[in-house]
């Protein structure tokens, strides 16, 4: 059975994950921005 905690406790590792997934990229992953790219919204 999935408790509350539980979840509480995936979201709260893969919160962490995300936070060293983007700080690692933003130091090896060098790409141009690209123009326009923070404009992008989606069409529903």
């Amino acid at each position: 059975m999935i408790t509350i905690d539980k979840v509480i406790e995936l979201v709260c590792a893969t919160d962490e994950f995300c936070k060293n997934f983007e700080a690692e990229l933003s130091k090896n992953l060098k790409i141009a921005p690209i123009k326009g790219a923070e404009k992008c919204t989606r069409d529903e």
